[in-house]
């Protein structure tokens, strides 16, 4: 998933790097920036200026299941695992969040879970 170079202080997704679609589909068209386009038309300021991040995450996920689902990436294919993969990080996060919050969890537990359900390297 994620990955830092200190040397040129890039952050990269290696998501990205095997197939940049499903990354898209979320940051761009029909996710993030179709959605962030159109509620910057908005005529009441406040609706404009104030986002739901639920709805504004949601919306970004809807667009890669539907991307996903009309067919723009092959049964089977390294694009669909990824987004399968995605998926499953961000399912795992639910479970490390409520743990961490509730002091259910020590730090070392969680890595250990977003290693196991989450399909994380430990630097990540």
């Amino acid at each position: 998933m994620p990955t830092y170079n200190p040397k040129s202080g890039n952050f990269y997704i290696r998501a990205a790097i095997e197939d940049p679609r499903p990354i898209l589909g979320h940051e761009g068209i029909p996710g993030h920036f179709l959605q962030l386009s159109i509620a910057n038309h908005l005529t009441d300021e406040i609706r404009r200026q104030h986002g739901d991040n639920t709805f504004v995450e949601g919306w970004a996920l809807y667009g890669e299941e539907m991307l996903m689902r009309e067919g723009l990436y092959p049964d089977q294919s390294p694009s669909q695992g990824q987004v399968l993969r995605l998926s499953r990080y961000r399912a795992a996060r639910i479970g490390v969040d409520v743990n961490l919050q509730t002091g259910r969890w020590p730090f070392e537990r969680a890595v250990q879970y977003f290693m196991e359900g989450g399909g994380l390297d430990r630097e990540a």
